[in-house]
């Protein structure tokens, strides 16, 4: 991935759940600041895996913690964990064009991506993330980002060609379980 600037070494804390799904991090204005990143921008966390997450500022109550807040998917995709240490910077991005997915709990309808495309906009994503779309209901489905043009860090917008693959979600599953 092509970076622009300097890490800041954060320590990964539980995101509020309103921020779930959504691969934000968090981070205090003045940490923004450093990396000279503004709200909305992307940011790629360095764990034991790359990723990448959009910039928000901390809420005042974990603001000057050096810490970054982050759900669940965003901290399996950094390959880290809740109390850890991970290496955030700014990162050069794209609009994706294309985005290739890869099934894990079910193969959604022609009917639910229609509506996983809406609920993806916005996301930014890399090779090998997970990402999770809430379907109707409480049903969800996650995938797999198994490649994306142009390569490296990208945003998911309404022009992006999303491709499901025919992945059975057991094998998909299991795969990721034994990564």
């Amino acid at each position: 991935m092509k970076t622009d600037g300097e890490a800041v070494k954060l320590r990964v804390t539980e995101a509020l759940s309103k921020d779930v799904g959504r691969a934000l991090a968090r981070l205090d204005p003045q940490d923004l600041e450093k990396l000279e990143v503004q709200i909305g921008e992307i940011v790629e966390v360095i764990g034991k895996r790359r990723t990448v997450c959009k910039a928000m500022p901390a809420y005042k109550e974990h603001r000057g913690q050096s810490r970054i807040l982050m759900d669940g998917l965003s901290r399996d995709n950094a390959g880290t964990g809740l109390d850890e240490f991970v290496q955030v910077r700014k990162v050069a991005s794209a609009p994706a064009q294309r985005v290739a997915l890869a099934p894990t709990t079910i193969t959604p309808t022609e009917r639910d991506l229609n509506y996983i495309g809406g609920l993806l906009d916005g996301l930014p994503v890399v090779e090998g993330d997970w990402i999770r779309a809430t379907l109707f209901g409480s049903r969800h489905a996650d995938f797999q980002v198994e490649a994306t043009t142009p390569r490296g860090p990208v945003m998911i917008h309404p022009t992006t060609v999303l491709v499901v693959s025919k992945a059975r979600p057991e094998e998909a599953e299991k795969a990721r379980l034994l990564s």
